[in-house]
């Protein structure tokens, strides 16, 4: 799944939560919603130059990743201007950096956390159509955007 739906989720989650229970259960969940969102049906990018380690062609890779990243974390911390939200944000992208860090740099911890738990839980119909597939992601996003700015234009944390 798209970096961007698992930011907005772990932002759009401790705003929900934090005000309820205090910051360590949304972080928590921040966390945790990363592996719910992923046993949906969705639409990944390829980074199967990164995989492979192909650096000449993993480039464009690389400018995905970040422009899947970096702009929206920044938008978030913008809009919201609580730090919380961000981190919440990382937490729950943080399983696709475990991954990622495993494809850069390869060893047993990181195959394990990145790759091995990851998988496991990482939904399994990838022959599902793609266009069925890039719906449900796209749907995801449009609800995730609109909880964030909900909470983060009516919340007394903003």
């Amino acid at each position: 799944m798209p970096l961007t739906i698992h930011l907005l989720a772990g932002a759009a989650i401790v705003g929900l939560t934090i005000n309820l229970w205090g910051i360590w259960p949304g972080l928590f969940l921040a966390l945790i919603s990363h592996y719910l969102f992923d046993a949906l049906p969705h639409w990944d990018y390829s980074i199967e130059n990164i995989k492979k380690r192909l650096w000449k062609k993993a480039l464009p890779e690389f400018i995905k990743i970040f422009l899947d990243t970096v702009p929206v974390l920044t938008i978030i911390f913008i809009v919201s201007k609580n730090i919380y939200l961000v981190i919440g944000a990382v937490l729950a992208g943080f399983p696709d950096l475990l991954f990622f860090l495993n494809c850069l740099f390869p060893n047993k911890i990181l195959s394990f956390l990145g790759e091995k738990i990851h998988n496991k839980i990482h939904y399994p119909g990838q022959k599902t159509r793609l266009f069925r597939r890039a719906c449900i992601t796209f749907l995801i996003f449009i609800l995730l955007f609109y909880i964030f700015l909900a909470i983060t234009v009516n919340s007394p944390l903003a």
